[in-house]
Parts: structure tokens; C-alpha cells; sequence
């Protein structure tokens, strides 16, 4: 049998050449889910932010000093295990109340750990900053803070309880 008809090793010939691109093309696509779960995740944590900013932050009556922490400390909760497995790190947020709107944008380092896709989708830096904004409308509150007053002893029951 001659070199040039033998076809021993052909497969693994054929598994090299296609073997490249079909692991960087794999690893590509997890390194993409991973980045679009956790833009998911940062624009969730700016959604939950904005709610929290429009009960904390002033105008509201009793609205507590540390306001602003309370609002990053929401987007941090909002993040739940993608920010305490430290998948998203370095969170910041920022609010602001003006013209009757309450406008929160959160923004998070995400780190490419896949090994050949981290190169491709976020470059040599292997890290990405995802940005995130969200806005809800702040009316302020109408109300009076909630004072608690004693039980009436013997009184009349309120109007909504008697029948």
C-alpha cells in the first residue's frame, strides 16, 4: 500500500481542524449568555433601585439621612447571588429626585471567566462595566407619617370595622 492511498489517521486529522473553531465558537456563545444574564441582572437591579428610591428619598416625609445608601444597598440586593459570588462587582449606583421623576443608574463590573470566549466577547481586559437606568415617577407623599396612638378602652368601634 502506497503513502499516498493510506487513510489511517484521517480522523484525527479532520478532528484537529475542526476541533478550533468549534470550542472557540462553544465558548463564545456561554461567554454571551453569561454577559446578557448579567445586563439582565444590572438593568433588574436599576428597576428595584428606582422603586426603592421613590419610597426613601425625599420629598417623602421621615425620609432617613443615609438615603442614597439605602438606594445602592437595593441594587446590591437586587444582584442576590451574581453580586455575593462576586460575578458582578464593583456596584454603583446613583439617584436622583428632580421634576417629579426619580432616576437610578446602577452600573457593575462583570468579568469574562470563560477561557477563549472571555477574549472574544469582552477583549484583552477580560472585564466589563454594564450600565443600567431606570426611571419612575415620584409624586412624593401625601400623607402624614404614621403616628401610633393608643387603643380606645370601651369607645366605639371605627366605621370600617362595624357592620
Amino acid at each position: 500500500m502506497s503513502l499516498a492511498r493510506d487513510v489511517r489517521g484521517a480522523a484525527l486529522a479532520e478532528l484537529v481542524i475542526v476541533a478550533g473553531p468549534l470550542f472557540l465558537t462553544f465558548f463564545t456563545l456561554v461567554q454571551l449568555a453569561g454577559g446578557y444574564t448579567s445586563k439582565l441582572m444590572v438593568e433588574h437591579a436599576a428597576r428595584t433601585s428606582a422603586r426603592a428610591a421613590v419610597v426613601i428619598l425625599p420629598p417623602n416625609p421621615g425620609a432617613p439621612a443615609d438615603g442614597p445608601a439605602q438606594v445602592a444597598r437595593a441594587a446590591e440586593l437586587a444582584l442576590g447571588p451574581w453580586a455575593s459570588h462576586r460575578l458582578l462587582h464593583d456596584v454603583r449606583a446613583t439617584a436622583k429626585v428632580s421634576d417629579g421623576r426619580a432616576a437610578v443608574h446602577v452600573s457593575a463590573v462583570y468579568d469574562c471567566g470563560v477561557p477563549i470566549g472571555g477574549l472574544v466577547v469582552c477583549g484583552l481586559e477580560r472585564r466589563r462595566t454594564i450600565h443600567a437606568d431606570a426611571t419612575l415617577p415620584h409624586q412624593g407623599a401625601r400623607y402624614q407619617p404614621f403616628v401610633k396612638s393608643s387603643p380606645q378602652v370601651g369607645g366605639a368601634a371605627p366605621a370600617f370595622l362595624a357592620r
